[in-house]
């Protein structure tokens, strides 16, 4: 406890500034990418990012590829509401 409270300033700078990379890179690299949610790493939780990316037929494959790279993500349709 006492480890994981003296490097948590640390830890909470590294990830939030992979999530900042992260949120540039998929900006730049995939059209038709939409955040849900806050962005502003200020603002939202520094460890959660919540992407909605472009219908594909790959989509299996980029699941499969982000699970094998330990990135934790889901399939799923997306609903609007009011439309």
């Amino acid at each position: 406890m006492e480890i994981a409270y003296a490097e948590m300033d640390q830890h909470h700078e590294h990830i939030q500034g992979l999530k900042s990379y992260m949120l540039t890179r998929l900006k730049e690299n995939i059209p038709g990418i939409d955040f849900n949610g806050e962005t502003d790493t200020d603002k939202s939780l520094y460890t959660m990012l919540n992407v909605s990316f472009p219908e594909t037929e790959m989509a299996d494959m980029l699941l499969f590829n982000l699970d094998i790279a330990g990135i934790s993500a889901s399939g799923g349709q997306r609903v609007q509401f009011g439309h």
